[in-house]
C-alpha cells in the first residue's frame, strides 16, 4: 500500500497468514523498538540526525491520523517522522497519545509489533505482563482541524523527492528546508523557555517546562510541534535575509543577555547550520552595528555645542530602563547623538566632538551597546526625543563646560552663600562639593573632561555622593540660579 510503514505491513502479512506478529522473523541489526520503526520510516525525506538528537530522528514518535486508519487501517511511514504534525489527506492534527490511558499510541516498548497484529484498536498494554490491552478504537477519535498555515507548512515539508522548495527567497532541497526548520524549532523552544516575554507563548505541557535541551526531545503534542514549526517556516521561508530577519528579531530581542551575546546563546542552543547562522547575523546586525544606523535613521541635526558630554539629570527619564545604569545611559545617549551628527566616522570621533578622549568614547560605546537591553529601534526612538528637546532649549554646553572650568575664588564663594542662604549649614568646606556638582549638573560634564580640581580621590567622591544625595530640588535651583548670575555677569576668576 502507498506510504504504509515497513511494521505495519509485516502486521497484515501476519494476520493474513494466521502467524503472531512476535514470531514473525526480523533483521538482527534491529535491536530496538526505535530501530525498528526508524527503519520503517527511512523513505522519509529526512534522513537520521546525530546520536545527540535521535529525539528527531524518525521513530521517535509515534503518531496516526484516526480518519486514516478507518479508511484501511495502514500505519503510514510519515506518522514516525517529528517534522510531520498533519494529515494532508483530512487537513487535521494528527493523533499521539491513546485517550483511554494517556500513554503514545503503538507504546509497544518491548515489541516492534503489535501482538494483535493488524488493526484499528491502540492495544496498549494495560499491566506489566501478558495482561489486558486497551481496546480503544483509535479510528473512532474525532480529528481537530490544522489551519491553513501549519497546512502549507507541512506541505512543504511532506514534499516528495528532493524540491525545490524556497528558503530566503532561493530553491533548496526539501532535506535542507527540514534540517534549517528543525534548527529553528530548537531555538525557538529554547527561547519560549528561557524568556520571561517571549513574542509567542508556546503550550508546551507541565512536565515539558523543566527540559532544556529541545535538541534532544522535540514536543510530544502535534499541536504544539505545528505552532512552533510554523513560525520557524514564516522565517525560512521569508522571500529575502532581510525579511527573514525582520520576522526574527523579535525573538533575537527576546534572547536573555548573554556575556558572550546573544548570538553566541543561539549557537550554544541550537544547531546553526548556514541558513540560520546568515539570518542570526542579518538580525544582530543591527545591533551590532549602531554606528552606521544612527547617521541615517536619527535624522535629528545638531550643533555640536547643544549636545551635552553626559544628558542632563532632567532628561534622564527618557533614556531610563534600558539596561544601563543611570550614568552610563546619559552618557552613551549624548555620544550617539553626536555620533548621528554629519562628519562623524567613529566613536572617538563622536568623543572629539564632545571635547572627550577618543577612547572615552569607544570604551563607553563598546561597554553600552553589550548591555543595551531594549531593540535599536527603540533606543533611536529615545534619541530622537532627546534630540528634539535638546534643539528646542539650544544650550551651549561648552560654554557652560568653560565657565566651569573658570570658576574663580570669589565665583565659588558667591555659589557658596547662595546655597548658605537656601540650605543653612553648609560648610565653607564645600566649595570643592559645590564645583562638581555645578559641573555635573549645570554644565552636563563628563568626570573625563572635568577640572584638573574636580578629579579627586575615592575619599572626595564618598562626600561629594553624600553631599550630592543630601541636596533638596530648592536646594538645586539656589545653585542653577546662582550660576546663570555669574555667567551673565563679570565675575573675578582670579
Amino acid at each position: 500500500m502507498p506510504g504504509e510503514a515497513a511494521d505495519s505491513y509485516a502486521e497484515r502479512v501476519a494476520a493474513a497468514n494466521n502467524l503472531a506478529a512476535a514470531t514473525l522473523p526480523s533483521d538482527p541489526s534491529l535491536r530496538s523498538v526505535g530501530r525498528v520503526r526508524h527503519a520503517a520510516a527511512r523513505n522519509t525525506p529526512v534522513q537520521a540526525t546525530s546520536p545527540r538528537r535521535q529525539g528527531w530522528d524518525p521513530g521517535a514518535i509515534t503518531q496516526a491520523c484516526a480518519a486514516c486508519l478507518a479508511t484501511d487501517g495502514a500505519w503510514r511511514h510519515a506518522w514516525y517522522d517529528p517534522m510531520v504534525t498533519v494529515c494532508l489527506t483530512h487537513g487535521c492534527y494528527l493523533i499521539t497519545d491513546c485517550p483511554g490511558r494517556r500513554r503514545s499510541v503503538k507504546d509497544t516498548q518491548h515489541r516492534p509489533l503489535r501482538p494483535a497484529g493488524t488493526g484499528t484498536l491502540c492495544d496498549n498494554a494495560l499491566s506489566v505482563g501478558l495482561g489486558p490491552r486497551c481496546d480503544t478504537d483509535l479510528a473512532q477519535l474525532p480529528p481537530t482541524p490544522a489551519p491553513d498555515e501549519v497546512l502549507e507548512q507541512q506541505a512543504r515539508a511532506q514534499q516528495s523527492g528532493t524540491g525545490p522548495v524556497m528558503v530566503l527567497g532561493q530553491p533548496t532541497t526539501v532535506a535542507s528546508y527540514r534540517d534549517t526548520v528543525r534548527n529553528m524549532a530548537v531555538l525557538l523552544l529554547h527561547i519560549n523557555t528561557a524568556s520571561p516575554d517571549p513574542p509567542a507563548r508556546f503550550d508546551l505541557r507541565e512536565q515539558e517546562w523543566g527540559t532544556r535541551r529541545w535538541w534532544l526531545h522535540p514536543p510530544r503534542d502535534p499541536i504544539t510541534r505545528a505552532a512552533v514549526f510554523a513560525v520557524a517556516d514564516r522565517i525560512v521561508f521569508a522571500a529575502s535575509l532581510d525579511d527573514a530577519a525582520a520576522v526574527f528579531m523579535p525573538w533575537f530581542d527576546a534572547i536573555p543577555p548573554a556575556s558572550a551575546g546573544r548570538v553566541s546563546w543561539a549557537a550554544d542552543h541550537t544547531h546553526a547550520d548556514p541558513t540560520l547562522t546568515r539570518i542570526l547575523l542579518a538580525a544582530s546586525t543591527p545591533r551590532q552595528r549602531l554606528s552606521h544606523r544612527l547617521p541615517h535613521e536619527l535624522c535629528l541635526r545638531l550643533r555640536p555645542e547643544w549636545i551635552p558630554q553626559r544628558l542632563p539629570a532632567q532628561l534622564s527619564p527618557l533614556v531610563d530602563g534600558c539596561g544601563l545604569s543611570a550614568a552610563s545611559a546619559r552618557g552613551f545617549a549624548s555620544l550617539c547623538l553626536a555620533k548621528a551628527q554629519a562628519g562623524t566616522g567613529s566613536w572617538a570621533d563622536a568623543a572629539t566632538l564632545l571635547e572627550l578622549p577618543g577612547p572615552i568614547g569607544v570604551d563607553l560605546a563598546r561597554t553600552s551597546s553589550a548591555h543595551l537591553t531594549i531593540g535599536t529601534d527603540a533606543w533611536i526612538d529615545r534619541l530622537q526625543q532627546v534630540g528634539r528637546q535638546l534643539a528646542i532649549e539650544r544650550v551651549d554646553y561648552r560654554a557652560r563646560e568653560s565657565v566651569v572650568r573658570g570658576l574663580g575664588r570669589a565665583a565659588l564663594n558667591d555659589l557658596l552663600h547662595a546655597l548658605q542662604a537656601a540650605r543653612p549649614g553648609t560648610r565653607a568646606s564645600s566649595r570643592d562639593l559645590i564645583w562638581r556638582w555645578v559641573w555635573d549638573h549645570w554644565a552636563a560634564g563628563h568626570h573625563a573632561a572635568a577640572p584638573p580640581v574636580v578629579i579627586t580621590t575615592r575619599r572626595f567622591l564618598a562626600r561629594y555622593t553624600q553631599f550630592a544625595g543630601a541636596l533638596q530640588p530648592h536646594h538645586e535651583r539656589a545653585l542653577v540660579t546662582a550660576t546663570d548670575q555669574i555667567t551673565r555677569g563679570t565675575p573675578d576668576s582670579s
